[in-house]
């Protein structure tokens, strides 16, 4: 066990409201759109790294 907290990270197609949703309540962190953005993944790998990966979604 770590400890911190891990991010989880949902990768869809396609994600509606409810789908952002569902996926708070299922514990995921945050979301990532395909196709993957390499500038918006690296900046939320950052955010990942310094712990703050809170205002994810």
């Amino acid at each position: 066990m770590v400890p911190w907290p891990i991010p989880v990270v949902a990768l869809t197609a396609h994600a509606s409201r409810g789908d952002l949703k569902r996926m708070r309540a299922a514990g995921f962190t945050d979301h990532l759109g395909k196709p993957l953005e390499v500038d918006r993944f690296l900046q939320r790998l950052d955010r990942w790294l310094q712990g703050d990966g809170s205002q994810g979604f």
